[in-house]
């Protein structure tokens, strides 16, 4: 049986992992200035939750669409749609907002639209990993017939990898030449994303997960990725914004593409393993299932809640990374909890939209 044709919930509960940090770090993406503890604790974590999220869709991409306009029509409804509904919402909200702060201008909200279709994720930010994600699935899906074997996926593995780090890497320089703006679809960070991808893919054919979920070695793997992580997250400098020193894969800045590598899946592979180790709880697993709609969700916490909820936290309650800590943690599980009749409203009524296009729902039938 393969792992992926039943639902495995350690993958859930490593999906509701990836999904708290996105929440926590973004907390503070509208502070330009937030103080160092702050920026370590979001360094630590950009280091690998999006390679994570890379990896975990290679795991369970199940590549069982052969017929180009079949696999299209699919991905379609499951990545772009999605994407189009999460960022027309937020721009509904946020036009009235703009308004009341006098800050509104229809041209730019028309670029902003404009954008969508160059699969730019111009109003809601966080969903340009749909948009990624579907130029990476696109890429799987002409090379995967290509490469049969453990050798031949190796070396896609690393020229993937080392093309995509020299083109993001000289991305302006790259763009001039071919006219293939940075982010047009993001065709550039693919490159990059693409062998996070096929690592997923090989990881579930070899089946190492099912090994490891039923053995104590388990514990062993989980101390020693998170040994790697915490020794190396913060070698990772240079090549990109000095700023907040941070990786970034929407904007193509990874660091140094080695350490950029040994931490993305030391954490990747922490994750992983803590999951594996985590008791079922249905919070997780709710959390897990709902991915998707909690990336789209966050586009409105991003933009909207969380830079009053910043404003509001008194900064003596801010010292220290223990404090830090504790206060984003208490924010994060505040606001999930606050998705929580969001999720349910879309699953029930509009999960076409949300990446579940044959389900049938009150509104609208299935789509696929």
């Amino acid at each position: 049986m393969s792992q992926i044709s039943s639902r495995i919930y350690w993958i859930d509960t490593c999906k509701a992992y990836a999904m708290i940090l996105v929440f926590y770090g973004h907390l503070w993406f509208s502070d330009k200035s937030p103080n160092p503890e702050i920026l370590l604790q979001n360094k630590l974590i950009y280091a690998f939750h999006m390679p994570l999220f890379f990896v975990l869709s290679g795991f369970l991409d199940k590549g069982n669409i052969k017929e180009f306009r079949l696999f299209l029509k699919n991905k379609f409804f499951t990545r772009i749609v999605p994407f189009v509904v999460f960022n027309l919402l937020l721009l509904i909200v946020l036009i009235p907002k703009n308004i009341l702060n006098h800050t509104f201008s229809l041209k730019e909200d028309l670029l902003m639209l404009a954008g969508l279709i160059r699969g730019e994720a111009t109003i809601s930010l966080v969903t340009w990993f749909l948009i990624c994600l579907f130029t990476t699935e696109l890429i799987h899906f002409w090379v995967a017939p290509k490469i049969n074997n453990y050798k031949s996926k190796a070396i896609t593995i690393l020229i993937f990898y080392i093309v995509g780090i020299i083109v993001t890497w000289k991305i302006d320089l790259v763009s001039r030449i071919t006219g293939i703006a940075p982010n047009f679809w993001y065709i550039h960070e693919a490159l990059v994303a693409y062998p996070f991808f096929l690592i997923g893919a090989i990881l579930n054919q070899i089946r190492l997960f099912e090994f490891t979920s039923q053995s104590s070695l388990k514990y062993v793997y989980l101390i020693l990725s998170i040994i790697v992580l915490l020794t190396t997250f913060n070698l990772n400098n240079g090549l990109y914004d000095q700023q907040f020193n941070t990786v970034l894969m929407v904007d193509s800045q990874h660091g140094h593409p080695i350490w950029f590598l040994v931490t993305a899946l030391a954490g990747t592979f922490f994750l992983i393993f803590l999951s594996q180790i985590t008791p079922t709880n249905s919070f997780l697993l709710f959390l897990g299932r709902n991915t998707l709609v909690l990336l789209g969700l966050n586009g409105f916490f991003r933009d909207i809640f969380n830079p009053m909820i910043v404003r509001a936290i008194p900064q003596e309650a801010l010292n220290g990374h223990f404090q830090i800590f504790i206060v984003c943690s208490l924010v994060t599980i505040f606001s999930l909890i606050l998705c929580v009749p969001s999720i349910l409203f879309l699953n029930k009524f509009l999960p076409q939209l949300i990446g579940k296009p044959k389900k049938q729902g009150p509104i609208l039938p299935p789509l696929l």
